[in-house]
């Protein structure tokens, strides 16, 4: 009876069965990571000056502790950021 599939050859380290899954793992990895591509906006590249202003929200904890939370976002990504910041202790002297 003659074979429909030839069989694998024994001396290669690698079976075919193996260099298949390999094979399709790139693939689907190769067309997934259009998925992560980054859709926000691109900017020409050189020196740049910018102002930034914040709407700040401030619990004050006394005269060496306070918390800071900024709200907004960026394009479509919402964005929360805290602040917690507590004095401690002087500067050191300038030298």
């Amino acid at each position: 009876m003659t074979e429909m599939v030839p069989r694998e050859d024994e001396s290669n380290p690698v079976p075919r069965r193996m260099l298949l899954a390999i094979a399709a793992a790139c693939a689907l990895l190769a067309t997934s990571s259009a998925s992560f591509a980054y859709d926000g906006p691109t900017f020409r590249s050189g020196l740049w000056k910018f102002e930034r202003t914040l709407e700040t929200e401030i619990n004050v904890k006394g005269d060496s502790a306070y918390t800071e939370i900024h709200q907004g976002s960026i394009g479509k990504i919402p964005t929360k950021e805290t602040v917690v910041a507590h004095r401690v202790g002087d500067c050191d002297p300038p030298t």
